[in-house]
């Protein structure tokens, strides 16, 4: 029984947002070649062992993420068949990817949804469902890793404003030992000229990635790390958790800007489902932002483009519970 706490420390959250500082400047979506992209992947994956004890998270060129560190398991090389959609996305267009038992070692089931949001001053791309439900086989971890890419052109007017991410969800555990579950996000922002195929960076921002450990009763320290943190312990093994971060931005009138994240899910058994993202949890205004985000209600958390900009302030803090 451990008596360490839930620490929710500064790193991110899985979306990404953006707040407008102009009312006359609008995100359009692009299209062509290049302009859009979604990356869907249910895998089962060798257990290479625990991190060490201070170690850092990793993340992969791709963005998936392979340990939360803390001694959390480390993902090794795909235990044996997996289930991927690679798809372009097209503005408002949902594409989606369903595992069900007997199709992947290491998942019992697992689902994904994600979307492009375009129109009525709303852009961006949002994760409305994803869900993993492991199974303990032979050691396997089961993981659900999802992601893509999306071209916006600024018109207008320059906007400046805030950027970020989010995620939100509900992690139940099985209770056995060994039992753990961690949920990873990355992502960046690329700001330029052109969109597809042609476009060119002229400036890159990396929000701090989202990290978030959950072992339950075990010995594993439990956390939340991003700028802003919140969590609602249900249970022994039942956790829920929202994250975000931010930065700021400015744009050029005639610019692309191109948000790029990735999400992984992973446990060994778990499961993770979506769920409302809690403003109360996190104590700032996610509604008044548009661009990308992680949660049931994320094409909702989109509003037009005359929100005021939101002054992003770090904060660490930890919510003490005993077992």
């Amino acid at each position: 029984m451990k008596n360490s706490g839930l620490l929710c420390t500064s790193v991110f959250a899985a979306g990404l947002l953006v707040a407008a500082g102009s009312a006359q400047a609008i995100l359009i979506p692009a299209v062509g070649p290049g302009t859009g992209q979604a990356l869907i992947v249910h895998g089962g994956y060798g257990n290479l062992g625990p991190s060490g004890a201070l170690a850092p998270a990793v993340f992969n060129n791709d963005g998936q993420m392979l340990t939360a560190g803390l001694g959390y398991p480390v993902l090794g090389g795909l235990g044996g068949p997996f289930r991927f959609l690679s798809t372009p996305l097209v503005a408002n267009v949902p594409v989606g990817l369903a595992t069900f038992p007997g199709q992947v070692p290491g998942i019992a089931t697992a689902s994904t949804s994600m979307v492009g949001v375009a129109g009525f001053g709303r852009a961006g791309l949002a994760a409305t469902n994803y869900t993993l439900n492991a199974n303990s086989a032979g050691g396997i971890i089961g993981a659900n890793t999802f992601g893509g890419s999306v071209d916006n052109v600024n018109v207008g007017a320059p906007l400046a404003g805030v950027v970020g991410h989010f995620i939100s969800g509900r992690i139940n555990l099985g209770g056995a030992p060994g039992d753990f579950f961690a949920v990873g996000v990355r992502s960046r922002i690329d700001i330029g000229f052109g969109v597809g195929l042609g476009f060119v960076p002229t400036a890159t921002f990396f929000p701090t990635p989202i990290v978030i450990g959950f072992d339950g009763a075990g010995a594993l320290p439990d956390f939340i790390a991003g700028d802003f943190a919140g969590a609602q312990v249900l249970g022994p093994n039942s956790l829920r958790a929202a994250a975000a971060s931010f930065g700021t931005f400015a744009i050029a009138a005639g610019a692309t800007m191109r948000f790029t994240g990735t999400v992984t899910l992973m446990g060994d058994p778990a499961s993770f489902d979506f769920d409302l993202m809690d403003l109360n949890l996190l104590n700032v205004p996610l509604d008044n932002f548009y661009g990308m985000g992680a949660s049931s209600d994320a094409t909702s958390i989109l509003p037009t483009p005359g929100a005021a900009a939101l002054l992003a302030v770090s904060g660490l803090f930890a919510a003490r519970r005993r077992r």
